[in-house]
């Protein structure tokens, strides 16, 4: 892709890794991320135009606005970026630069994203589109201490809008969820997925694993439905059906076969040994929806837990809401290192990736040994995670 625009803007708040555990850091970050979208007086605003653009090309860029939402929403990502660039170059405004940006979420680049809608949020304090985005994905990866923030002060400049409103609603659940005016163009809260093929009473049933170079998903067994019709995606959107291989009945894990193969990161890392309690680990979950539509996942941090009953089960430590779980969970060094369970008692469980291996055998891949960098920037293991982690789509 090729990326006409050049504002990098420093991700403030990939040191933060768990808040819980750095308050005062948060509370630090988050002070210098709204500092960037501070009002600046006149005089030092770098996006002054002393000539708006003429009436012709205005109506070219909104050529180009529609043809770059057309290409989105086949996911033609590269044809789209095009477009969407070139109407920024017409006029610099937040409905293309907010395009782009959701260019880059369909195309699986999270930390490209997160920096360019940085940006955005800063640039145009005026309009509540730059600031919204920025909070859904601050929130979606993670940092929802800050998202609140940066809501906060979006809403003292612009009391009474809906679009702030409406992001606010949602972000005061841990898993948001799109819908309504949140899935309309130019601010669409979710990527782009075809739901050709899928019955009309599918649903998303909870969250998967991708393994196995993207032709076979990993899911909790309790999660699957009695329909033999179930099908995944991941959070680019892409879809394929699966059908049910095998199960572990001992870990209570079913393996799914993919119609087709779905991308994935070039090999994902295995830790070598199980996590140990108190260590520090991201759970990777989709929001279960009484719909099909696709979503991105949502990141949320935590410790591991102590083992269950003396077995390889550990409990997962992560406050999450209720839900059938599925997702992977991530050491800090970005390794995976099981999949979250709902447990008997309530209480999420982690099953481990050596007890995974033990039943799935060689589809998991290899462990990798000790990693050169212990500790990865969150938005990196969420991007990963967006291949990854899946929804798990099933009729009633």
């Amino acid at each position: 892709m090729n990326h006409l625009f050049r504002h990098v803007i420093p991700s403030l708040f990939i040191g933060c890794a768990v808040a819980s555990v750095a308050a005062a850091a948060i509370e630090e970050k988050a002070s210098q991320v709204i500092t960037q979208v501070q009002p600046q007086a006149a005089g030092n605003h770098k996006h002054v135009h002393a000539v708006g653009p003429s009436e012709p090309n205005m109506q070219e860029r909104a050529t180009l606005l529609k043809r770059a939402e057309a290409a989105l929403a086949a996911e033609n990502v590269n044809d789209a970026a095009q477009a969407f660039e070139r109407a920024g170059l017409i006029l610099h405004a937040a409905d293309a630069e907010v395009g782009l940006v959701r260019t880059y979420m369909q195309a699986g680049e999270y930390k490209q994203a997160l920096s360019f809608i940085a940006h955005t949020a800063g640039a145009h304090l005026s309009n509540a589109e730059g600031a919204a985005f920025y909070a859904w994905l601050l929130h979606i990866g993670g940092q929802g201490v800050i998202a609140q923030r940066l809501l906060s002060e979006a809403t003292v400049r612009l009391p009474g809008n809906s679009l702030l409103a409406a992001v606010r609603q949602q972000l005061r659940s841990p898993f948001p969820l799109a819908a309504g005016q949140l899935l309309k163009a130019p601010t669409r809260f979710a990527p782009y997925g075809s739901l050709s093929g899928l019955a009309s009473t599918a649903r998303v049933v909870g969250t998967g694993v991708l393994v196995d170079h993207g032709r076979r998903v990993l899911v909790p067994i309790a999660t699957l439905t009695r329909s033999p019709d179930v099908w995944v995606r991941n959070g680019l959107g892409q879809m394929t059906k699966a059908i049910v291989e095998h199960r572990l009945m001992r870990a209570k894990i079913a393996v799914l076969r993919l119609e087709k193969p779905l991308p994935t990161v070039s090999e994902m890392d295995i830790t070598e040994r199980d996590a140990f309690p108190g260590s520090i680990a991201y759970s990777i979950e989709y929001q279960r929806s009484p719909n099909a539509m696709p979503s991105w996942p949502i990141l949320t941090s935590g410790f591991v837990g102590q083992p269950v009953d003396n077995s390889t089960r550990r409990k997962l430590g992560i406050a999450l809401p209720n839900g059938p779980r599925g997702g992977p969970a991530f050491d800090a060094a970005g390794r995976f290192i099981g999949i979250a369970v709902p447990g008997s008692n309530g209480a999420d469980q982690l099953v481990s990736a050596s007890r995974l291996r033990k039943g799935a055998g060689d589809i998991l891949g290899r462990p990798m040994a000790s990693p050169t960098d212990p500790h990865v920037p969150v938005d990196q293991i969420y991007e990963s995670a967006m291949r990854i982690a899946v929804q798990i789509i099933a009729t009633r």
